[in-house]
């Protein structure tokens, strides 16, 4: 993976990526933790909706 993106890195926009891989998948990963909490809130006050939701979440 790290050969493709090299390969296909625009010179114009090196200095446009500031965000390392590691801090976007930190990044990421604190929102979909703040995405799961609120689906989970979601699903306890209505455990119908909020299984199809998990469901939709764990599955797209």
């Amino acid at each position: 993976a790290a050969a493709i993106s090299t390969a296909l890195r625009i010179p114009e926009m090196d200095n446009a990526i500031v965000v390392s891989r590691d801090q976007a998948q930190a990044m990421f990963d604190q929102d979909s933790d703040k995405y799961k909490a609120r689906v989970a809130k979601s699903w306890l006050k209505n455990p119908r909706k909020g299984a199809s939701r998990l469901t939709k979440t764990l599955f797209r």
